[in-house]
């Protein structure tokens, strides 16, 4: 489904201080990690639980993601 509606995972890794990080982090008003959050241009961030089931990721990407 993710190739499908064009998704790319990303990952930030906060094993070393990072000045990008800490600011994205403090955007989102979060300041510990794990973070899950859907960008989605033109739309606000979702913020995720940080658990994820599969059936929570399906719902959310058809809702959030509009078919092409």
């Amino acid at each position: 489904m993710m190739r499908e509606k064009a998704i790319v995972a990303l990952r930030a890794d906060k094993t070393n201080p990072n000045p990008e990080i800490e600011a994205k982090l403090a955007e989102l008003g979060r300041s510990a990690i794990p973070v899950n959050v859907l960008l989605v241009p033109g739309n606000e961030p979702v913020i995720t639980p940080e658990l994820l089931s599969a059936a929570y990721l399906v719902e959310l990407f058809n809702r959030q993601i509009p078919a092409k």
